[in-house]
């Protein structure tokens, strides 16, 4: 009988345990949101925070609770959990996006120096893609020197 209580009472811790994540990851998101949302020095947090709220279709006093009273809660309703969840997926999906466009870009640049150095290659070529040696101002590499010329 002892095994069976045992049992039943860690299921019930673990599922507290699971609803306290869901509390904390909830919150977590709400934050990252806000911070994103939030508009500079003349911005209040609260505002910020309804913003957000409003945006993904969370109520603004379950948000303002979420923020406030975090450690209080048990759980997090499902919709709350939801919306908040499908916002953090999509500002991760968009951030993701600008970092593969940087990638991209980089890569295209580091190609077209790569092929500046076949051409030139100078003794001082591999300082030029280093970043170490500025390109002369007649250089195809050097914008300025294009505009002048």
């Amino acid at each position: 009988m002892s095994d069976t209580r045992r049992v039943a009472h860690d299921t019930k811790r673990d599922e507290g345990d699971m609803s306290e994540m869901a509390v904390i990851e909830a919150r977590e998101r709400l934050v990252f949101l806000t911070i994103r949302e939030h508009r500079g020095p003349a911005d209040t947090w609260t505002a910020a925070r309804d913003r957000t709220a409003r945006k993904i279709g969370l109520d603004p006093s379950y948000a303002r609770r979420l923020w406030q009273r975090w450690q209080d809660m048990k759980d997090v309703s499902g919709g709350a959990y939801r919306s908040l969840l499908l916002a953090y997926q999509a500002q991760c999906d968009r951030l993701d996006e600008i970092g593969d466009r940087y990638d991209r870009k980089t890569k295209d640049l580091l190609n077209e120096a790569h092929g500046e150095k076949r051409r030139e290659s100078g003794p001082e070529s591999h300082l030029l893609l280093a970043g170490q040696l500025v390109p002369p101002p007649t250089s195809p590499l050097c914008r300025a020197g294009q505009e002048r010329a």
